[in-house]
This record gives C-alpha cells, sequence and structure tokens, in this order.
C-alpha cells in the first residue's frame, strides 16, 4: 500500500497546472452549454493527460488523499506556489483533465484543468491565494467566473469558471480565450481526450516532444520524427502497475523501425538513467500496423523505484 500510495503522489504531481501572465476581463457571451466536461479541454494544447481520482481515493483512502494532494500538487508547481482553491478542488474531484502545452521551462507552460465532482462550500475567495480571487461574475447557464484581482506568473491559475457545484474549470491567461470559445462551442480543432480507462490516461501530440526527448535520447529523438500521436493508460492494482500505450506512425514501415529502434534502445537508456531504470526495462514494444504498442507490466518493487523517481522529479 505505500508504494501504492507513493505513486499516486509522484501521478498528483502532475495534476495541477502551472501559471499565467495576467487576467483579462469577462466580456458577454453566450451561456454556455456544457455536455461532457472534456469538451472545455482547448484543442490548441498538446498534451492531456486524465487522473480516475475516485478510482484513487477509493485505493487508499480519502483522509491519504488529501494529505497527498496537500503534499505533492501545488508544490511541484515551484513558479505559481499554492493555491489554496486549486486544493480544495483536488480533494472533491471525481476526474481531473490537465491539459497543457509543454515547455523546458515550467513557469511557462500554459494550460487548463478541467474537474468534476460534487464541490461543496467550494469558493475561490477563500484559503487566501494570492493575488487573491475575486468574482463571482454570472456566465449564464449556472456558470460562475473568478478572476485573479492581480498580475500572476504566466502558469499559475488566471481565471475559474464553476458550473453549479459539478464542474470547476481553471486556466492560466494564454489559454482563457480558449476556454471561452469552447464555452460558446467554438472550440476549434480536434481537441486531445485520454481513453476513459485506468487510474491515468494520456493524449498528446509527438511532435512537440521530438526536441525534448532527442536532448537525452538522440536516436530516439530523431525516430519520433515519423509518430504522430500518443495515447494510452495505465492502471494500478495489487500486483503493481500495468498499462498500455500507442504511438500512432506515418505508415507501417515508420512503425517497424520505431519499434526495433525501441526495442533495442530501451535497455541502454536503462543502463543510463538508474532512477528509472526498472520502469524502462518493464516497457515492451511492438509494431502493429502503423502504430507502435508499447505494454508495461511492473510489479511493485519496480513501482516503488518509479513513485520515487516521479516524487523527485529525476524522471
Amino acid at each position: 500500500m505505500t508504494t501504492r500510495r507513493a505513486c499516486v503522489a509522484g501521478l498528483l504531481s502532475l495534476a495541477v497546472p502551472a501559471c499565467a501572465r495576467g487576467t483579462r476581463p469577462v466580456g458577454p457571451a453566450d451561456a454556455p452549454t456544457i455536455r461532457r466536461p472534456e469538451e472545455l479541454l482547448p484543442a490548441d494544447l498538446d498534451l492531456v493527460l486524465r487522473l480516475d481520482l475516485e478510482r484513487i481515493r477509493a485505493a487508499i483512502g480519502p483522509e491519504r488523499f488529501a494529505e497527498l494532494v496537500r503534499a505533492h500538487a501545488t508544490p511541484a508547481v515551484v513558479a505559481a506556489g499554492r493555491d489554496p482553491f486549486v486544493d480544495a478542488a483536488l480533494v472533491q474531484a471525481r476526474t481531473v483533465w490537465l491539459a497543457v502545452r509543454p515547455n523546458r521551462r515550467l513557469e511557462l507552460v500554459d494550460g487548463v484543468l478541467v474537474l468534476a465532482g460534487t464541490f461543496r462550500d467550494l469558493d475561490p475567495r477563500e484559503g487566501g491565494a494570492r493575488p487573491a480571487w475575486s468574482g463571482p461574475a454570472d456566465r449564464g447557464g449556472d456558470v460562475r467566473v473568478h478572476e485573479r484581482s492581480g498580475p500572476v506568473a504566466r502558469s499559475a491559475p488566471a481565471r475559474a469558471w464553476l458550473r453549479s457545484s459539478d464542474l470547476v474549470v481553471v486556466a492560466t491567461a494564454a489559454e482563457i480565450d480558449s476556454v471561452e470559445r469552447a464555452l460558446e462551442g467554438r472550440g476549434g480543432g480536434p481537441r486531445l481526450e485520454p481513453p476513459a480507462r485506468g487510474a491515468l490516461s494520456v493524449a498528446a501530440r509527438v511532435r512537440p516532444f521530438v526536441d525534448l526527448v532527442r536532448r537525452s535520447a538522440p536516436l530516439v529523438g530523431r525516430a519520433l520524427e515519423d509518430a504522430r500521436e500518443l495515447t494510452g493508460w495505465a492502471d494500478l492494482d495489487a500486483d503493481g502497475l500495468d498499462g498500455e500505450f500507442e504511438l500512432r506512425c506515418s505508415g507501417p514501415a515508420a512503425a517497424a523501425a520505431l519499434a526495433d529502434l525501441l526495442t533495442a534502445a530501451l535497455p541502454r537508456l536503462a543502463e543510463e538513467e538508474s532512477a528509472g531504470a526498472r520502469f524502462l526495462e518493464a516497457l515492451r514494444p511492438r509494431a502493429v500496423a502503423d502504430r507502435v504498442v508499447v505494454s508495461l507490466g511492473l510489479d511493485l518493487r519496480g513501482l516503488g523505484a518509479l513513485a520515487e523517481c516521479l516524487a523527485a522529479g529525476r524522471c
């Protein structure tokens, strides 16, 4: 159980948006009609993580879950510092989607956090955030809008939308307009949606990550130039961590080449990256048509090593 809790702590460290340059006034707009929380994920963000917090909470208990949020969630956002409102929303949420635009520098990350759940007595103005949250302003459609009362860092929460007691959306300043368009049903291009499976699932466009990967693994980075999109899931059970991830490539030949390269490169990477070695050794890539399917099976001992790596920011 301790190992699983440590892994959850590492996953939760991913689940808080980082920061924005400032705030903007709420302008007149049509009342939003929201059918599914995922509809509010902007299409311009390249990585979306989905966390089934209800599943995690049931596994470790509500009190321990709240402790993990307070200990590992917002403190991971170094530039933004703590936001008690986001902490409180995470503790009460059932499902969370975190969509971001990756950047090497955490303080320059743009993002949106969507939380679905049953939120009681949740008011952004309480908790002592600085700058404080103002509002609420009536957005229509039973949606209330809160703004930060002063300038905030680029990756900090800048605007929040609360619908009744079942939905919370928080955005950095650069993504405010994108969320507003989504609220009006004008979301633009196709958005990323992770699979509704497992404790954690992911969807990502690969291209923005190629340069980041190339820095630590040049061969893999070059091979990923033929990859288009990543989707996958991972789940915790009594035996450890299992999951499956797919990389969609430009064609079967590119998929076969990438699978061969990953098969050869992962053992070498495991030797170089001792902190994440057990995780890398647990990955099993294979080519299936135009995709590379990577299976993951990690026992409790390996799961503990991964959790330590995530919590310390070494992975």
